[in-house]
């Protein structure tokens, strides 16, 4: 085939200068600009890395800070829970104190105003007998025209009562 081997004659040139373009061409990628990438490549991994292992440990730091915040929270809680406890210990000792206190002024009170109650109750009934003597005495002077003395009229008085 004749239009085969005139490839090889009018194209040998084109083949050559192709191969000379992209030979030069891969060189000078693979020997110039191939390494500079790769290198960039390397650098942001590095990076990368370092970023990662600098996360890694911030995080860890994050949860011993967190694990130390919840055990000084759990401390704390309980310690306002004792704090608490307390209070209201000392709240319940303070009331039974002023309730006692309280209780012994009543009584105290109490016992004045029954003593007082219990005088003007004598007073009142001694009075009573005294007037239910002397309206005895009027009574049986009007009814009898007997004079009855006042000793005999409150010893009558004071045994009917």
């Amino acid at each position: 085939m004749p239009q085969i081997a005139q490839i090889m004659d009018t194209y040998a040139s084109q083949f050559f200068w192709l191969l000379l373009t992209f030979g030069l061409t891969f060189f000078v990628i693979g020997m110039g600009m191939f390494p500079k990438v790769q290198g960039t490549v390397m650098l942001r991994d590095a990076k990368i890395r370092e970023d990662l292992d600098m996360a890694k440990r911030a995080n860890e730091t994050a949860d011993r800070y967190e694990e130390e915040y919840r055990r000084q929270s759990i401390a704390d809680r309980e310690k306002a829970k004792s704090v608490v406890v307390e209070a209201k210990v000392q709240a319940d000792a303070d009331r039974a104190q002023k309730i006692a206190k309280i209780d012994a002024e009543l009584d105290v009170k109490m016992a004045t105003a029954e003593a007082e109650i219990s005088q003007k109750v004598q007073a009142a009934l001694n009075d009573i007998e005294v007037e239910a003597a002397s309206l005895t005495g009027d009574i049986v002077a009007k009814l009898t025209n007997a004079k009855i003395g006042a000793a005999e009229i409150t010893k009558y008085v004071k045994a009917a009562s």
